[in-house]
């Protein structure tokens, strides 16, 4: 395919050799995976860019197609193994930036970590101030616990 002496070439050419539409290789230009160069007012691209971008399709090619792993979402509860415990993730408000203040609870059984997210609702909307950290549980020593042990 590019047996030639060219090294660099212009978009129309690369267009014919990826059979791909002008915008296609603009974008592949912008995402960055296929290199170009700028001389002047001219687009090229080279000759090592070409192959790099058709190794990187067939190495996409390959991944079988349910390799990545679904996120864990908003109100979501998953089992943490590294913790041992189960953790429910949850939105509660956003900052003013527009970011989500996302707080996480954890729990050793299902139901009380699925309870824990509607607890922290209830503050939220109460007006009373959440704890800062993402896991709650996860971060306690075994002296917290027995003072919170001790005072109940």
């Amino acid at each position: 395919m590019l047996r030639s002496t060219t090294q660099l070439y212009r978009v129309t050419d690369v267009m014919r050799l990826l059979r791909m539409s002008r915008t296609m290789i603009h974008e592949q230009i912008r995402s960055r995976r296929l290199r170009s160069v700028k001389q002047g007012r001219a687009r090229l691209i080279t000759a090592k860019g070409i192959r790099n971008y058709i190794a990187l399709l067939r190495r996409k090619r390959r991944k079988p197609p349910h390799d990545k792993r679904r996120s864990k979402g908003d109100g979501g509860l998953h089992w943490d193994d590294k913790c041992k415990l189960r953790i429910a993730t949850l939105t509660v408000g956003y900052t003013p930036a527009g970011k989500g203040v996302v707080k996480t609870e954890s729990g050793r059984t299902k139901t009380t970590t699925k309870n824990k997210p509607k607890e922290i609702i209830k503050h939220y909307e109460d007006g009373l101030p959440i704890a800062p950290g993402d896991c709650t549980g996860l971060h306690r020593t075994r002296s917290d616990s027995l003072r919170d042990a001790l005072r109940a």
